[in-house]
């Protein structure tokens, strides 16, 4: 994994609730709240086609339009 895929990982983990793009993009890659960025989304599938050869089970699932949350 990379440092950004890892982070973003860390924070999904440890979150209760979906997270969103904009807290991803804020805490994990440094953009603006308001920055629409098609990098996250790139990381994002990169992170879960990684996720998919390791585990079966666990996923990263896309929720409420632009919400995040690991199962």
């Amino acid at each position: 994994l990379t440092l950004i895929e890892t982070n973003i990982l860390v924070l999904l983990i440890n979150s209760q609730k979906p997270v969103s793009k904009e807290e991803i993009n804020s805490r994990v890659l440094g953009y603006s709240k308001n920055v629409n960025s098609h990098s996250l989304d790139s990381h994002i599938y990169r992170l879960r086609k990684k996720l998919a050869k390791v585990s079966s089970q666990t996923e990263i699932i896309t929720k409420n339009n632009g919400f995040y949350k690991i199962s």
